[in-house]
């Protein structure tokens, strides 16, 4: 089976290619993140190799009431 790739660009910004609780600007959430439940995330490949150094994550997740994160890869970044 081939995965399907989430891949950052060299200009990427944000805080995370995933991010299941996002902040408005100001550092404030856009909803309350205990109203996260019952969220899956599966079978795909996070890629941040070309992400620069500093700048973003693979996965934002805050709260993980009934959360599933299942078969992911990670191919990080070095340096």
């Amino acid at each position: 089976m081939t995965l399907p790739t989430i891949k950052a660009t060299a200009g990427f910004q944000g805080m995370a290619l995933i991010d299941a609780d996002p902040y408005a600007d100001g550092g404030v959430n856009w909803f309350t993140n205990q109203n996260n439940f019952f969220r899956q995330v599966r079978n795909f490949i996070i890629d941040t190799t070309a992400m620069p150094l500093g700048v973003g994550a693979g996965i934002h997740w805050q709260v993980a009431q009934a959360t599933s994160l299942q078969n992911i890869v990670f191919n990080m970044r070095t340096g």
